[in-house]
């Protein structure tokens, strides 16, 4: 519904509304809502007003000259133990534009009891997104056609934790959610050309014993552009893939980047990868390569890694280019195929010197 429509010929000017601290719980959430508490500590509406739109008798709800402000919003998702909430908001339906200060996605329970409550290795994610502008946003075309469209959306400085029970077995029937299928799944369609992320940090924790005893990878200075963010309710998506580049450093030494493309008319192929790791110290791995395969570098030095391939659900096919010096590693004992054929992966890897 794009509009509300009164039996009158008179403009009604609806001026500023303000609503105070405010807590809604509702009552029966399965009757068609998605949440069971929203709370807000203050939200401004203005510009709002009523007029004939032509020689009809009622008058309708027009957002033309819209300007809202909203304080620090809090929606609670129970059934998947997730609630999104965020400082402020604000949002100018003539310049069409919408800031956001300090959104945070991440779970209502403890984050490793969370993890370790699944019956298969699961992440869990806690997401933070510290300043973003969505430009060209049209609340219009939402209440209008219920789509989401912008032009681009930027933020300034993000980051993510992502926690896993690395004592939790892998599921090997789950087929994994990939953009396309996300997409196609949400209830209402979106377009955004654009997505650009700066000042980013991720670190992934799979822990064993909790937050004492984990296996971390820490990836700082991240830049991300994402282009072609469109679901199946837009026909230009044939015309070109969902493309991602992303670039930084991991353990905050190693640069990196690499871009992937998921294709719309994707068959046989779900994804293609290519990338480039710099320079490193090979020993700076052995805290994630150990714990989680038993295998440790002595000594060496690695001056760059080239990585080009295409993968589908089951694996990923291409090639792998290392050039290195002085290569000493070790091998703990075998406790399970899984180390095993890692092992051989490596040992394969290093028989050549490239």
């Amino acid at each position: 519904m794009d509009s509300l429509q009164f039996f009158s010929k008179q403009r009604i000017d609806l001026e500023s509304i303000t609503l105070g601290k405010a807590d809604f719980y509702f009552i029966a959430p399965d009757s068609g809502d998605t949440t069971d508490v929203f709370s807000t500590r203050q939200v401004n509406i203005e510009g709002l007003y009523l007029k004939s739109a032509s020689q009809s008798d009622f008058l309708r709800l027009f957002v033309d000259s819209l300007q809202i402000s909203m304080g620090h919003q809090y929606i609670d998702f129970p059934d998947s133990k997730y609630a999104l909430e965020y400082d402020s908001l604000r949002y100018s339906s003539t310049a069409k534009l919408m800031e956001i200060d300090g959104i945070q996605i991440a779970p209502t329970l403890d984050p490793y009891d969370l993890a370790s409550s699944y019956e298969y290795g699961t992440d869990v994610y806690d997401i933070q997104f510290h300043h973003s502008r969505i430009r060209g946003y049209s609340l219009r075309k939402l209440l209008r056609k219920g789509v989401i469209i912008a032009d681009s959306i930027e933020c300034d400085s993000f980051s993510a934790v992502i926690y896993r029970d690395h004592r939790l077995p892998k599921d090997l029937e789950r087929e994994r959610l990939l953009p396309k299928r996300g997409l196609d799944s949400l209830h209402l369609p979106v377009a955004v050309p654009k997505i650009t992320g700066r000042n980013g940090t991720l670190a992934y924790h799979d822990f064993l014993n909790r937050s004492t005893d984990f296996i971390a990878i820490s990836l700082r200075d991240l830049e991300l552009e994402l282009h072609n963010l469109y679901s199946d309710h837009f026909t230009i998506r044939a015309q070109d893939s969902l493309k991602l580049t992303v670039s930084g450093k991991v353990k905050e030494a190693v640069p990196f980047e690499m871009e992937l493309a998921f294709p719309y008319d994707y068959q046989e192929i779900d994804f293609l990868f290519a990338g480039e790791i710099g320079s490193f110290s090979l020993p700076t791995f052995n805290p994630i390569l150990r714990p989680m395969h038993n295998i440790w570098f002595e000594d060496g030095f690695s001056r760059a890694i080239f990585i080009n391939a295409y993968c589908n659900q089951a694996a990923c096919y291409g090639d792998l280019r290392m050039l290195y010096d002085d290569l000493k590693i070790a091998f703990g004992e075998e406790d399970d195929g899984d180390k095993k054929g890692f092992k051989s992966l490596v040992a394969n890897l290093f028989i050549r010197k490239n």
